[in-house]
C-alpha cells in the first residue's frame, strides 16, 4: 500500500507505537516497506511525484515489481510483461537500476527484516 503521509495509517486503523514512529521516521520515505497487519504492508515513497499523487487519491494498492521468485521488473515493458491488464495503471520510471525495497515486519515494536534491499536497516 502506498500512503503519502503517516497519518494515512489511519485510515487503516492501524494503530503506531512511539518505537515504530520512530523507526518510520528514520526510514521514511523511503524504500522500506512495512508490513503492519497481517495481509497490508505500507510504503511511504521518497518520490514528490509520487506523493503528489497519492495526496490527491488516497492511498494505492501496488504490487511489487515482480511476481514471488522472479527478478524485479527494470522497466515499464518488464513490468507489463508480469502483469498485463491486472494492474489500473502503470507510472513509467524510466530503467530502474537499484535494489527493491527492503521489507520489515513490525509487530510488538519488533522489528524482524523479511527482506535486505536499498535500504539497510540497523
Amino acid at each position: 500500500m502506498l500512503i503519502s503521509s503517516l497519518d494515512d495509517l489511519k485510515l487503516f486503523d492501524i494503530k503506531v507505537s512511539d518505537v515504530t514512529k520512530n523507526f518510520l521516521k528514520k526510514y521514511w520515505p523511503g524504500k522500506v516497506s512495512v508490513v503492519m497487519s497481517p495481509t497490508l504492508s505500507f510504503r511511504l515513497p521518497d518520490k514528490k511525484d509520487l506523493i503528489d499523487l497519492l495526496k490527491e487519491t488516497g492511498p494505492l494498492v501496488a504490487p511489487s515489481a515482480n511476481p514471488e521468485g522472479e527478478a524485479p521488473a527494470k522497466n515499464i515493458a518488464e513490468a507489463h510483461v508480469y502483469f498485463g491488464s491486472t494492474v489500473d495503471f502503470y507510472e513509467d520510471g524510466g530503467n530502474l537500476e537499484s535494489l527493491p525495497s527492503t521489507l520489515v515486519r513490525i509487530k510488538d515494536d519488533e522489528i524482524e527484516v523479511l527482506r535486505e534491499g536499498a535500504v539497510k536497516v540497523a
